[in-house]
């Protein structure tokens, strides 16, 4: 019998065991193992300290020394702030902030990372209490900057939160301290806060004229990232107002800007956004090459968010490309990560694409859990105005699924019908058609929706009056879906025995002339 390994004498068969053989030890002894522990760590890691910051902090503070806690800690912010790995960086800034060792720029610092982070995992009443720390502590140390720059984000918030008095009031002092200031690049700070709260209550004229002038004030504050970035708000502004193709140009000009800055997750980011227009402008094949282009710069960037970004697009992308199966493996991937750094806006977001790819392959019940999950999800990350169009759509879908169906089956997957359509399930589709027209700040991915959910509605209406099958795939008309979507999900039903695609021509032949043309 050969001896255990060095490695293998130190594992144990349960935690409890390794705890009672911690507790053997004194006191003593255990703040110099931890002590070792750090001098190991810190030899074998000696090329990427950041990779290992938060367990240093934790084996510094067991050995009883918070100035070298507190110096790994703030290696662990940085490095999470950089990775987006919001969950252990706000670990960190907390239990800095408690040792309260910081000298008042540093503090200023760590309390500006912590409140990103509190956004960032979709936490509004807590960003806008980290908000007033950091506005006070840029008060004491007298930053300007970081004064005007906290009181534009806090009036972001309470804007969000219906608070438009506390908001402008926000917006009138940082204003009147960027004049006092003179600096262009103050001033356009606060255009930048203006033009964010114009697109959120759905001004995109005023919006559009604030994002361009702000980006000419950071020109001439020679601040060409800002720039940039102004640039990309920009963009983002006229795609959300219908005028894509004049965003998609703007996108397509930052990501060379970007590599000359040497900002690849910048670029990388634009690159996701110029896949997004592609998208959204039906250039599928341009979209997926983009996507994955992207997807490959987050990975290599350690941006855990941007990646999942990339990821629930390409699921769409993929989706229109009839390849369904990789759809559902990445967009389930993008939940995953979107929920392992809280972000519960983008995985509600996530989910109703996963609810949309289980509904055109019949799943309809598990859709429907999907879409209760995602309307959960925006809920409790402040993100409830997003509703209407992320997941409405896809519950009037599920609804005209079942009313062409009769209300579904206890079955896995749902067989398509062909009798006429159920009225209450009529009904249903209707009022959740009626929810999305009344939202407020409405976009044009929002009034895109909303037109698609009328002509399903009409869809049913006619033959409801009719009294004809609807010319509905799961909720969809043929027209809606690409080609190469019609041929997988034909290509799919054809696999089935007994209840697939020759049993469907003979039951509703109009719908599968329609899905097989074009």
């Amino acid at each position: 019998m050969t001896a255990p390994s060095a490695e293998q004498a130190y594992l144990f068969t349960h935690a409890v065991y390794r705890e009672a053989a911690y507790q053997l030890h004194l006191p003593s002894e255990r703040q110099a193992l931890h002590a070792l522990a750090v001098a190991i760590l810190e030899s074998v890691h000696a090329a990427n300290l950041s990779a290992v910051a938060e367990e240093l902090a934790g084996h510094a503070r067991a050995c009883g020394d918070t100035a070298l806690e507190a110096r790994f800690l703030l290696l662990a912010v940085e490095t999470a702030r950089r990775r987006a790995t919001q969950q252990s960086g706000l670990r960190c800034a907390d239990r800095l902030l408690e040792l309260n060792l910081l000298s008042g720029p540093d503090r200023l610092n760590v309390l500006s990372d912590r409140q990103r982070m509190l956004a960032d995992l979709g936490r509004p009443q807590q960003t806008l209490q980290a908000l007033n720390d950091l506005i006070a502590q840029a008060e004491q140390l007298g930053d300007t900057r970081a004064l005007v720059e906290s009181l534009c984000t806090a009036s972001r918030y309470e804007v969000m939160a219906g608070r438009h008095a506390e908001s402008a009031a926000h917006l009138e002092r940082a204003r009147q301290l960027a004049d006092l200031d003179g600096g262009p690049a103050l001033r356009a700070l606060v255009l930048d806060a203006q033009a964010t709260i114009a697109d959120h209550t759905g001004e995109f004229d005023r919006a559009k004229e604030l994002f361009t002038a702000s980006a000419r004030l950071y020109a001439e504050a020679g601040r060409e990232s800002s720039m940039l970035q102004a640039r990309g708000n920009l963009a983002t502004v006229l795609a959300a107002s219908g005028r894509r193709p004049e965003a998609l140009k703007i996108l397509q000009e930052l990501i060379p800007r970007f590599e000359t800055l040497n900002d690849p997750r910048a670029a990388a980011v634009a690159r996701s956004n110029v896949a997004k227009q592609l998208l959204m402008l039906g250039l599928h094949e341009d979209a997926e090459r983009e996507f994955l282009a992207a997807l490959e710069a987050h990975r290599g960037n350690g941006v855990r968010r941007s990646e999942a970004f990339a990821l629930a697009n390409l699921a769409d992308v993929w989706r229109h490309l009839g390849k369904l199966d990789q759809a559902e493996q990445a967009v389930l991937q993008a939940v995953e990560i979107a929920r392992e750094v809280g972000q519960p806006v983008y995985s509600a977001a996530y989910l109703a694409t996963h609810a949309g790819l289980l509904l055109l392959t019949g799943r309809e019940r598990e859709a429907q859990q999907r879409l209760e999950e995602s309307r959960a999800e925006f809920e409790a990350g402040g993100g409830r105005r997003y509703i209407p169009e992320y997941c409405d759509i896809w519950r009037l879908r599920v609804a005209a699924s079942q009313a062409c169906t009769g209300g579904g089956t206890p079955r896995g997957t749902s067989r398509l019908a062909a009798g006429p359509v159920a009225p209450r399930w009529v009904r249903a589709a209707e009022l959740i058609l009626q929810g999305m027209e009344s939202a407020a700040g409405s976009t044009n991915d929002l009034a895109l929706a909303i037109e698609a959910g009328r002509r399903v509605v009409a869809e049913l209406r006619t033959a409801e009056r009719e009294k004809q099958p609807a010319l509905l795939w799961r909720g969809h008309l043929p027209s809606e879906l690409s080609p190469p979507l019609r041929r997988a999900l034909l290509a799919r039903m054809e696999k089935r025995q007994g209840t697939g695609l020759e049993a469907l021509r003979r039951l509703h032949p109009a719908l599968v002339a329609a899905l097989e043309s074009g």
